[in-house]
């Protein structure tokens, strides 16, 4: 076999083997409950489940009191297989002005309320905004269930509008993981030129 014919070979493995390792890439969400439909409260379960993808997927609705009944809004997500999630945050707009804090619960494991793994949430400074932070042994995909169960406002009937941010993508390598890799490579290539 030629010299030509072999790197030929070898690109075409190398192609095949890229394409079979890359994961899928569809479409990430954007769910609106006023187009798509309501997202329960936590008590009705098992709770909606919604398929997040590669990108930045978005949920977005309205809790508190916005019909004059209570709507604490839930949902579960699932994360592909071979990706994480990268970073997640939720901005609320305060429709009528009282709403003092919102408490979310997210649980890694199980589309019910309550149930699964507790994730820890992150709550940043600024009013109004709630990171989502994951651990990295838990951003990894599978299931995980997002709930709001409390609500603290000086107003009897508090509203606001909310829109979930989850960016989603490959998982990040540990920095151990990236130190030996590194180390690996450049004993390989320091033995490579003690061979010459």
């Amino acid at each position: 076999m030629s010299l030509i014919a072999s790197s030929r070979r070898v690109a075409r493995l190398v192609a095949v083997g890229l394409l079979v390792a890359a994961p899928a890439v569809a479409a990430p969400i954007a769910y609106q409950e006023s187009v798509d439909g309501d997202l329960p409260s936590p008590l009705i379960t098992p709770l909606k489940v919604l398929a997040l993808d590669f990108g930045v997927n978005t949920v977005s609705g309205r809790l508190g009191y916005p019909g004059g009944a209570l709507d604490f809004d839930s949902f579960a997500f699932t994360l592909p297989d071979e990706s994480a999630l990268l970073s997640g945050r939720v901005e609320l707009v305060d429709v009528v002005g009282n709403i003092e804090g919102v408490g979310w619960d997210l649980r890694r494991g199980s589309p019910y309320w309550g149930e699964g793994h507790y994730v820890q949430l992150v709550n940043p400074e600024s009013p109004g905004f709630l990171d989502l932070v994951i651990r990295p042994s838990q951003q990894q995909g599978g299931l995980y269930a997002l709930s709001m169960f409390a609500i603290q406002h000086s107003d009897p009937k508090p509203s606001a509008d909310y829109t979930f941010t989850f960016d989603v993508g490959p998982p990040v390598p540990e920095p151990g993981m990236l130190i030996l890799t590194s180390i690996g490579l450049a004993a390989l290539s320091l033995r490579r030129q003690q061979r010459r």
